[in-house]
């Protein structure tokens, strides 16, 4: 976990509560080396970065009322995650 006030740095652009879509293409400078570039999922023209790593969170993961699994018959999943609360999280690449 890290405060949000931790990232108050000049070297460190954040962007909060956006969602991303990531592309994973080939480095044309370096022979067989690939890169992530991160853009914005509203507007994927709004380019946020070029990253080697790709670093992801999904708080929503751990929830018994995912769309894709509200009627998937789970009963075991659904018991063990009902009680689960959504706190905010932080993607730090």
């Amino acid at each position: 976990s890290i405060c949000r006030n931790s990232l108050h740095h000049e070297s460190i652009r954040v962007v909060l509560q956006t969602r991303v879509c990531g592309t994973h293409l080939k480095n044309s400078n370096k022979s067989g080396s690939f890169y992530w570039s991160i853009a914005s999922h509203k507007n994927k023209e709004k380019a946020l970065g070029e990253f080697d790593w790709l670093v992801a969170s999904d708080r929503l993961s751990a929830t018994d009322n995912r769309a894709d699994l509200r009627n998937a018959p789970l009963p075991e999943f659904k018991s063990r995650v009902k009680n689960i609360a959504n706190v905010p999280s932080l993607t730090l690449m």
